[in-house]
Order: structure tokens, then C-alpha cells, then sequence
């Protein structure tokens, strides 16, 4: 950014090569101060972290629904995704469950909520790991 308010201002760099001191207008460097280049994430690099952020945020609103169930009714929700949106109960505790996708499922087996990727290891009870990369992380 301040590369591009320089050279706004008359001050230039060399585009093909980092590093490069900026030079003021006229020809002088200008002391201690060297273009950078940002590298922008691949496509696949955000996709991978957009599936995460949203696996973690769904996983979380899901275990809260549990959560409230439990707290509202004294036992843990039944198998399946019904009693999460439904009035009877106590709820909707969810408008809708989170839906599956091209990266991972959010599954309640009425003991155990699990976070199970499209590639990798399914994560029971949590999110996952990063290492090994285990459910959200795994997505």
C-alpha cells in the first residue's frame, strides 16, 4: 500500500524485481525503504479456509443447540437433525441444520456430534486437529 501511495506521488519501483529500493523523482533512492510483493492466496488456499471458518462456526451453533436441548428437556437430543428445528421441545433450536457440502457434514448420532470430511478423518466429540488434519481441518 504505501508502494502505491509513492508512486502516486511521483516515486517509483521496479515492478519485476522485490526488494528494490524506491527511487524519488528525479533518480535518488530513497533510504531504507524497498518495494515488497504480496502473494495473494490461491483460489484453493481460501476456499480451504472459508470451509473451515464455516465447518467451526457450524460445529459450534450445532453443540449449543445440543447444549440447549439438553439444559431445556434433561436428556440429549434423539438421533438425527429434526428435533433441531422443530417447535416441540423446547425449539427450533436451529432454523436449519447446517447443511451438508462439498467439504464436510455436521453429524449428531444422539451421543456424539461429529464433523465428518469430505477427504480425512472424521472428528468425533470436536472440530478436529490441524495435525493430522481431522474433521473442520480436514474439510
Amino acid at each position: 500500500m504505501a508502494a502505491a501511495t509513492l508512486g502516486g506521488l511521483g516515486y517509483t519501483s521496479n515492478p519485476a524485481i522485490t526488494g528494490v529500493p524506491l527511487t524519488m523523482p528525479g533518480g535518488g533512492a530513497i533510504v531504507g525503504t524497498t518495494s515488497t510483493t504480496t502473494v495473494a492466496p490461491s483460489p484453493s488456499d481460501h476456499s480451504s479456509t472459508t470451509a473451515i471458518a464455516n465447518c467451526r462456526a457450524d460445529y459450534t451453533r450445532v453443540s449449543t443447540a445440543v447444549q440447549g436441548y439438553e439444559r431445556l428437556n434433561g436428556a440429549l437430543p434423539p438421533t438425527g437433525t429434526a428435533w433441531a428445528h422443530t417447535v416441540v421441545n423446547g425449539g427450533p433450536l436451529l432454523r436449519v441444520w447446517p447443511r451438508e457440502n462439498d467439504h464436510y457434514s455436521i453429524v449428531w448420532n444422539g451421543s456424539t456430534l461429529s464433523v465428518v470430511p469430505a477427504k480425512g478423518t472424521t472428528a468425533h466429540g470436536s472440530v478436529g486437529a490441524s495435525s493430522p488434519p481431522t474433521g473442520c481441518f480436514a474439510a
